[in-house]
């Protein structure tokens, strides 16, 4: 049975806003406004750990409104809200 497409995951465009978001984090932190992070292989663990919990956060928020409670979110409250949320623990795990 084929999918409506309006109730597919856009996983591609939360993989691209993932990859964006966490750049211009790395960006600004790692590499004091350059891209020279991309040097060590240890910047690039920490970007896919930064990556995938980002990534996670977006499909949470997306399953969570649209799976669980029948909302019939806009993607880009999902990319802001699942973002936020994922950076916010985040910081709270690395600081705590």
């Amino acid at each position: 049975m084929v999918q409506e497409r309006s109730d597919r995951i856009p996983l591609l465009m939360y993989l691209v806003t993932t990859l964006i978001i966490t750049l211009s984090l790395f960006f600004v932190d790692e590499g004091f406004y350059s891209f020279s992070w991309m040097q060590s292989w240890g910047n690039w663990f920490v970007f896919f750990i930064y990556g995938s919990a980002i990534y996670a956060g977006h499909l949470v928020v997306f399953l969570i409104a649209n799976r669980v409670f029948k909302w019939r979110i806009n993607n880009m409250a999902v990319i802001l809200i699942g973002a936020s949320l994922a950076v916010f623990l985040l910081a709270t795990l690395i600081f705590a």
